[in-house]
């Protein structure tokens, strides 16, 4: 999984490349005519060379191999000193088969100084768009799902090398938070031991973990199995470098980290491309939601602050993917001292111990039954959706004393991004009670999701909303 991350990566550089050439060819050639002080259009010339230019540079960059997309080379590494170098060559190269492609069919019509200018224009742009690209990815990717916390687990010596080995590829966008050994050993790497294999479960919890890498000796793969099923049960990804379990819920695949090769039982099997085109449908809907909250924040706003006193908004701390906390945003639909009333209304409580659901809920205010009724309560949360902690669609979001009385196997739940709606909300929620059978429409969406599945919630919610039912 880690691996298919790292090649999405540097496919997304040959992407850059192409987009910023046909940018570059443009530019050239209203340089060329700045300097010539000539008005010569983009004729039918200019558009055949930039066909085959956009199909020319992007192969002579994987002929060349810039980005070490096709290599397993030990030494082939994703570095600036290794990619800056090809990259002269292989834009030399396609220059020259295009230049020479011209000079054989004898065309007049490409103007010599034009190819000077796109050459160094070309040539110049990508380097420095390499440079800055580069540099700057790790911080681009900090808070996406891109970016991995990690646990490295296994007997103090393998973990001393795996530590190390990560360590010198940064590229691999991980964050290795630190080190859980067998019982009885000393740390022996350079990041700290957080605890022993029998905290594992714990350790992930408390540290928001979202891989664990084991690396152990044969004779120890028995003693450790009953841990690395407790992971499995929480959907945590698990990377093993030798051995294979029966996993009776996560897909099991081979995988690398960098050049280590591991064996990986993955819960939650989305690929880098379904990763990338969520995002992209969350930020043009979170887009949409917001200036639709602020249309609607016109009659919502006043009714709100003459209905009862108190702000505008609600905030509280959820949990979101694999334990990380974020601040929610609701429009208020309550009472200012719901939090502390909610003690007292425990024992009306029409779920079990696991939520609090409550029918004629005393501590909601008149507006606030309203936007319930109708979900206009939810609209503020299109900002968590474009700042990335939540989804449209996704598991509902704990609040943290729900989490703290989860069983491992609830902690699954957690392995996606929590959403504004999901397949509890468009499945009659209200005559659903029990916890349990909220966990199981979740992991049913984890298990089965698809783009389409994403769609088909998102107009089951809208269907509900117009028909006032779900509430």
């Amino acid at each position: 999984m880690l691996n298919k991350r790292m090649k999405f990566i540097k496919v997304s550089f040959i992407i850059m490349d192409t987009v910023l050439t046909l940018a570059t060819f443009r530019v050239a050639l209203v340089l060329r005519n700045m300097i010539k002080g000539d008005t010569t259009s983009f004729g039918t010339a200019y558009w055949i060379m930039l066909a085959g230019v956009m199909v020319l540079w992007p192969i002579s960059i994987m002929l060349f191999n810039v980005y070490g997309l096709t290599s397993n080379h030990k030494k082939e590494k994703f570095a600036l000193t290794a990619i800056l170098p090809k990259l002269i060559v292989a834009v030399c190269f396609a220059f020259l088969i295009c230049t020479t492609s011209l000079y054989l069919i004898k065309t007049q019509v490409i103007s010599r100084a034009f190819l000077m200018v796109f050459f160094v224009t070309n040539i110049s742009v990508l380097l420095a768009a390499n440079f800055i690209y580069k540099m700057s990815l790790r911080k681009l990717l900090r808070r996406t799902s891109f970016y991995r916390r990690i646990i490295v687990a296994g007997s103090p010596d393998k973990v001393k090398k795996l530590v190390k080995y990560l360590n010198k590829n940064n590229e691999l966008f991980i964050d290795i938070i630190g080190t859980v050994h067998l019982n009885g050993y000393e740390d022996l790497s350079s990041k700290p031991k957080l605890g022993d294999f029998e905290d594992l479960p714990e350790l992930i919890m408390k540290h928001n973990a979202d891989d664990v890498v084991v690396t152990i000796p044969y004779d120890h793969l028995k003693e450790i199995e009953p841990y690395i099923h407790r992971c499995e049960a929480m959907g945590i990804t698990i990377h093993l470098v030798m051995d294979v379990y029966d996993m009776k819920i996560a897909k099991t695949g081979i995988s690398s980290i960098g050049v280590i090769p591991t064996l990986t039982w993955a819960s939650v099997n989305l690929d880098p491309w379904q990763i990338v085109t969520k995002r992209i449908i969350d930020m043009l809907g979170g887009l949409v939601g917001l200036i639709l909250t602020g249309i609607l924040s016109i009659f919502i706003v006043p009714a709100i602050l003459l209905d009862s006193p108190g702000g505008v908004f609600f905030r509280q701390t959820r949990v979101g993917k694999n334990g990380r906390n974020f601040n929610i945003y609701k429009f208020r639909t309550m009472c200012n001292n719901a939090e502390a009333l909610k003690k007292k209304l425990m024992d009306k409580n029409e779920m079990d111990d696991m939520m609090f659901k409550m029918k004629d809920d005393p501590r909601v205010t008149r507006v606030g039954k309203f936007l319930r009724k109708t979900s206009l309560d939810e609209l503020p949360q299109f900002w968590n959706v474009l700042m990335g902690d939540m989804s449209l669609v996704g598991t509902r979001p704990p609040t943290l004393d729900e989490v703290d009385k989860y069983d491992l196997h609830h902690w699954r739940r957690l392995s996606v991004k929590p959403g504004i709606s999901g397949m509890w909300q468009v499945s009659g929620r209200n005559e659903i009670t029990d916890f349990e059978d909220v966990v199981k429409l979740d992991v049913q969406y984890i298990d089965s999701w698809s783009i389409w599945l994403d769609f088909s919630i998102i107009f089951k919610t809208i269907h509900a909303i117009v028909k006032r039912s779900g509430r």
